[in-house]
Parts: C-alpha cells; structure tokens; sequence
C-alpha cells in the first residue's frame, strides 16, 4: 500500500483481516499472561521514597516541591474507579499494554514492518520488557510517562503520513501530559514541532508555522501556569527548586578547583554560600558522589549541611528553606559551569552520556514495604509491611546486560545504516523513512537532553527510549529485507 493511501480509518478496518486479527489475539493473550504471571510472583506494589509524597499529593491534594502533580492527579483519577492498589496495578498495566498494541501495530501498518516473525519478535520484546512490565506495579510516574510516551509517538508517526486534526490535537494533549508528569516532557518539543509541520505540509506555509509553533506555545503556556502555582505554593520565584539542586550536584565535578574563585567574583547572593563550600574539606568533593547525584541527597556532603545552616540561621522549616535553596543552588551551580565549561564537559557530560547505556540493577525488587496510615486509608492495606520473595529479575540481570549490549549495538548499526543511505528525499517509501527517523530523532533528542540534566542513576530513566528505538531498528531490518528482495 502507497503512504498515501494509508489512513487511520482503513488501519481500524485492517484489523478485519484474518491475519490482523489473529496477531491481535496472539499478543493480547501474551500480555495478559504476562501481566498475571507478574502479579502472581509478586501481589503487593513496589514503592520508593517519592511514592508516599505521590500518594499524598492524591489524597490530600498537598504540593509535591520536588515533582509535578500529575501522576499524583493520575493515582486521585484512578482512585475514583478502585480504591486497591491490587486496581492501580491492573489499570495500570491495562494502560501500557493498550499504548504498546497501538504503538507496534501502528508501527506495523505505516512503517510496514514485515514478514510476520520480525513483527511478532518486536511485539514479544516490548510487551516482555521487564522495565515496563515492572513499573507496571511501581507507585512512581515511570511507569505512566512511558505509556503516554508510546501514545504520543505513535500519534507522530501517524501525522506524518495524514493531515488528522483530531490526531493533532491528541498529540497535543499527549504532550500536556508528558509535561505534567515529569517535566523531562519539554525534551519532546523538537518531535512534537516536526509532527506538526508534516501533519500539515500540504498546507499553506502559514497554517505549517502556525502548526508548527503550537507545541511551544502550548509549552510556554504550561511553564508560565506551573512556576505560578509554584511560586504560590511555596513563595520563592522559581520554576522548581529541584532543578536547582540537580544543577549544583552537577557542577560539584568542578570542586575543589572551583574553590579558588574569590567570592567578591561572585553574585553578593552567592557569596556566602561560596564562602562555606571553601571551607569544606577537598575529600568531600568527588566525581562519582556527583555521578549518583549523592549531593542531593546525602545529610552528610556540603548542600544538605549548608541547608540546615540555612534553616538554623533563619528559622524557616525544610521545604521552605529547601525551595529557597534550591534557588540558590541553581545560580551557584550555573556560574561554576560558565567559569570551566571544558571541565565540566570532560568531567560530567561525557560521563553522564556514558551512564545512559549501562543497565541497571531492579533492586527495588529486593526491598520491603512498610505501611503507614497514608498507605492505609488510601488503599485500605492492612500488613504492617511486605517483603516479595521472589527474584525473577535479579536472576535475569546477566540476560538483561548480553540484550542491553545488543540493543544498543543494533541501534547504532541501524542507525548508520538508515543515515547513510535511507533518509534522502526521493528515494521510495519517504514518509516511511520520515517517520522511523522521528522515533530516531526522539531517541537521541531524549538521550541527549537526558545527560545534560543529570546522569543515570537508574534502569528507569531510559525507558521511554527503549521501545521507539526498537521499532526503528526492526523498521531498518525490514527495510533491508525488502532491499535485497528488490
């Protein structure tokens, strides 16, 4: 089928079809299979510390400083229809396989991924992707900001190939979404831009540009409206503390040497703050605490101490002083990266880059749930506490490193390959090629931006590269299938 006689309409009706029909089964019944086999080796829901901060945002409505409120308005939308964590776990799970099935077959259809077991391979992979199938049952905003990933990529691919207004305002939504879920969603502007424009390419060049600007308008309107409600719940200009303190865990790479600065350099703001890092031992700056973002966290390294010297001095409780020093935090931390920006080249942003394609271990498997009234009234858990027995992803952790290497080993491959040879105008199946680079594009956009911001320090954070990724590089080996066909 010509790209221009692919449609949404005739996609619904292509499920019809026998074959469709029968792949739909197949992997629906995979899915539940897997879900069930899931909760059955482990009935009771994973959680962190940022959980219980969720939960109360849900419950009680009370701002997150740390997070936006969407997963927590995602936890308080769920709780209208079940009130069991047992029924956040299915709708959750429910969710991602819905957006996975929509993501590969949309995939299958418009990018025309074929024969049959290189599309059922891809499905098999995605739908047994322990991360996703993992978070799944994971009270943390991972899990979701992966389904509404799916869905808003697979609506990218499909404004490539028609002009659907309701498509295109669907995107839209989905991209609100991503932002109010985690703020890592302004990473997708570049995509949600490209989408627009091709969605109306047949247009005017003045409805394209008007197309074109509505994410980021769409994106000022949300950042405008958040640091307002930020600025209103805790008082303090700024967007978000938290960044404030990423940021200046980030540049502690640059410590001691940057100690030397003399404060009168500095913003009179910053000095004091200056003042107290260069009294602090040179032992307490090492590279690797900042690669585990252990400055933000750790009571016992220099920003947590200042923090409480902060408090003391002005009597002001945690999470005002903490907002208040997050601000700090962010000017300080961006002056010592406008002073050494080779350095921190060298010292962070090669590492954190680095840090993206490792594969971390699912320790959280290996923790224990400890109930508190939060948890009790608002999922009516009555165990004290809960430790799953099981380690079925402990015990696949030597499987997940071999298929991590491949993974990303295949994307580079594939990667060069489509560039080199596949994504020049002209050549046949354009708009197949232009949408399998969209999720190519994604991919390194995501990845990019990710390490910039801050390393990874967890199998969560790539997550949402993980499945884009592996369509395109069974899009390349189908394409090359057919090239060598031709």
């Amino acid at each position: 089928m010509n790209a221009s006689e692919k449609s949404f309409r005739l996609f619904l009706a292509s499920f019809g079809r026998p074959d469709v029909r029968a792949d739909l089964i197949i992997l629906a019944c995979l899915a539940a299979a897997a879900g069930t086999a899931f909760r059955l080796l482990y009935p009771f829901m994973f959680t962190f510390p940022d959980s219980g901060a969720y939960v109360l945002g849900a419950a009680e409505g009370v701002f997150n400083a740390y997070r936006p409120m969407g997963y927590s308005s995602y936890l308080k939308i769920v709780h209208l229809f079940t009130g069991s964590e047992a029924g956040l776990f299915a709708v959750s799970y429910t969710l991602s396989a819905l957006s996975s099935l929509f993501m590969l077959f949309s995939a299958r259809y418009l990018l025309d991924i074929s024969p049959r077991w290189l599309f059922l391979t891809l499905s098999a992979l995605t739908l047994l992707s322990p991360r996703i199938i993992f978070c799944t049952n994971f009270i943390m905003s991972d899990g979701l900001f992966n389904t509404l990933t799916m869905l808003f990529l697979a609506s990218a691919m499909w404004m490539v190939f028609a002009r659907n207004l309701l498509m295109a305002a669907f995107h839209l939504l989905l991209f609100a979404a991503l932002y109010k879920v985690r703020f890592s969603g302004m990473f997708f502007i570049p995509v949600s831009v490209a989408a627009m424009w091709f969605c109306f390419a047949r247009g005017k060049a003045s409805v394209r540009l008007c197309a074109a600007a509505a994410p980021v308008v769409l994106f000022v309107a949300l950042f405008s409206s958040a640091r307002k409600e930020y600025v209103r719940q805790t008082g303090v200009d700024t967007f978000a503390a938290f960044g404030g303190w990423q940021t200046v865990n980030n540049a502690s790479v640059l410590l001691p040497e940057a100690k030397s600065i003399d404060p009168k350099e500095l913003d009179f703001g910053l000095r004091l703050l200056h003042a107290f890092i260069r009294q602090c031992p040179d032992a307490m700056f090492a590279d690797s605490s900042a690669m585990r973002t252990d400055y933000m966290w750790s009571n016992n390294l220099p920003y947590k101490q200042f923090l409480f010297y902060y408090m003391q001095s002005t009597g002001k409780d945690y999470q005002r002083a903490w907002v208040e020093t997050g601000r700090m935090y962010g000017e300080y931390g961006r002056a010592l990266v406008a002073r050494y920006p080779g350095r921190y080249f060298v010292r962070f942003v090669a590492p954190s880059l680095l840090s993206a394609f490792r594969c971390g271990d699912m320790y959280e498997e290996k923790g224990e749930f400890r109930n508190e009234p939060l948890y009790k009234d608002y999922f009516g858990i009555q165990e004290a506490s809960y430790r799953h027995e099981n380690r079925v992803f402990t015990a696949i952790y030597p499987l997940r490193k071999l298929l991590n290497v491949l993974f990303w080993a295949a994307l580079g491959v594939c990667a060069a390959w489509f560039c080199a040879a596949r994504c020049r105008r002209g050549l046949p199946r354009f708009e197949e090629r232009l949408a399998a680079g969209m999720l190519l594009g994604f991919a390194v956009i995501y990845i990019g931006s990710s390490a910039l911001a801050s390393p990874t320090t967890s199998w969560r954070y790539m997550m949402p590269v993980m499945v884009p990724s592996l369509v395109f590089i069974f899009y390349c080996i189908s394409d090359w299938i057919r090239s060598k066909a031709e």
